[in-house]
C-alpha cells in the first residue's frame, strides 16, 4: 500500500502533523509519497509522479487544501481522505483529533468511496481551444476593475438563456452550491442531483435569477468586455484573463472526485451542523 500526503499551507502545526503521520505509516511498512513542494518539509524523497501509484491521498488542511488535492487525484480516480486542520471543514471527512483512528482504518481498508461529478471549462478564443480546466465546486468569472461590470451571454445548447450585466457569474456543481454560489444567492443542491447551476454576482437587474440545467447539456458563455476586463477562476484559483468575445464552454467533466468516507453522512444534517441551516 502507498499513501500520499498533500498539504497546502506550510504552517508549523500542519507540517508537524504531516511528519507524525509519515512516521506512523512508515513504522507499519506503508510507503508514503508527496509532491516536491510538500516532501521537502516532511524529510522524505519527492515523488515525481505524485499522485500516480498512490492507493489513497491524505489531505491535511481545510476545504481549500482538499480541493487542490482533488485536482491532482481526479484524473487517476484516486480517493482522497480530508482531515480538517482548518476552520469550517465542510468537505473534509474527519477532524484532526481523529487522524490516528483514521489512519488505522485506512491501512485496514475500512472505508467507503463516494464519487461526485466535476465540471469542465473549455476556453475558446477566435475559434480555437485555448485551455481546459476542471473544477469540483465552481468556475466563475469576475471583473478586474471595481468600478466596472461585465456582460455575459449564456446559451444552453444553442438556445440563448440570458444576457447578464454583473460583477461576475458563477457556474457551479451541487458540491459547489454550498460555497461561493451560496453567498451569491444561489440554491442549495443535494449532491445526488445531476445538475449544473448558474448564478450572477451582484447583477445590475433584479430579475436576474439563478438557473439550474441538466449536466448533460452544454452551457456556453460569451463575454463582452466593452464594460471592463474580467478573469476566469476555477475553485478559487485564477486561470486566465479574458478577451472580448472569448467563449467558455462548460460541460460535465469526464473525471470525478473520489472521497474516502467512514460511513454515510446525512447531507442535511451536515448543513445544520456546519451552517446552522434550517434551525429555529
Amino acid at each position: 500500500m502507498k499513501i500520499g500526503i498533500f498539504i497546502r499551507k506550510i504552517t508549523e502545526s500542519i507540517v508537524m502533523t504531516a511528519i507524525d503521520s509519515v512516521r506512523w505509516l512508515q513504522d507499519r511498512g506503508i510507503s508514503v509519497g508527496a509532491p516536491e513542494d510538500v516532501a521537502v518539509h516532511l524529510g522524505i524523497n519527492a515523488d515525481p509522479d505524485f499522485p500516480k501509484g498512490c492507493d489513497l491521498v491524505l489531505s491535511l488542511g481545510g476545504d481549500g487544501t482538499l480541493l487542490r488535492a482533488i485536482h491532482k487525484t481526479a484524473p487517476y480516480a484516486i480517493p482522497v481522505l480530508g482531515i480538517n486542520l482548518g476552520h469550517l471543514g465542510y468537505l473534509t471527512e474527519v477532524e484532526g483529533s481523529w487522524l490516528r483512528n483514521s489512519l488505522i482504518r485506512v491501512i485496514s481498508n475500512q472505508y467507503d468511496l463516494e464519487r461526485r461529478f466535476m465540471i469542465r471549462g473549455t476556453l475558446m478564443r477566435e475559434g480555437k481551444e485555448l485551455l481546459t480546466i476542471d473544477a469540483l465546486n465552481d468556475i466563475y468569472l469576475y471583473r478586474n476593475i471595481l468600478s466596472q461590470v461585465v456582460d455575459v451571454e449564456a446559451y444552453v445548447g444553442e438556445e440563448k438563456v440570458s444576457t447578464t450585466r454583473a460583477d461576475g457569474l458563477i457556474v457551479f456543481t451541487p458540491t459547489g452550491s454550498t460555497a461561493y454560489a451560496l453567498s451569491a444567492g444561489g440554491p442549495i443542491i443535494d449532491p445526488e442531483c445531476e445538475v449544473i447551476g448558474m448564478v450572477s454576482i451582484c447583477p445590475h437587474r433584479i430579475d436576474q435569477r439563478p438557473i439550474i440545467i441538466p449536466n448533460s447539456k452544454p452551457l456556453r458563455l460569451v463575454f463582452d468586455m466593452s464594460y471592463g476586463p474580467a478573469s476566469i477562476f476555477a475553485d478559487g484559483d485564477i486561470v486566465s484573463q479574458l478577451r472580448p468575445q472569448d467563449e467558455l464552454l462548460v460541460t460535465r467533466s469526464p473525471h470525478s472526485a473520489v472521497f474516502a468516507k467512514f460511513g454515510q453522512k446525512e447531507f442535511y444534517r451536515v448543513l445544520q451542523i456546519k451552517f446552522n441551516w434550517g434551525k429555529r
